[in-house]
């Protein structure tokens, strides 16, 4: 598993748990569960399905408008 995804997949963990929300400002991300997971961009708030089968594709945990995490 490569270290960039550890603290999102733990995210996923967490918020499968039963958690509403999990905030990942360092990813620029919040997760949260909508029949699936959903991300969605602390920058622009755009939200967006990642599958089960895309967890461990880092691209999918990007906004997909590009926004860019803050530093």
């Amino acid at each position: 598993m490569r270290t960039e995804l550890a603290p999102i997949l733990a995210g996923v963990k967490t918020l499968l748990r039963g958690i509403e929300i999990v905030h990942l400002p360092d990813q620029g991300i919040d997760l949260l569960f909508d029949e699936g997971v959903v991300a969605r961009c602390r920058a622009c708030e755009l939200s967006w399905t990642v599958r089960n089968a895309h967890f461990t594709s880092p691209g999918w945990w990007s906004c997909p408008k590009g926004c860019r995490r803050s530093a």
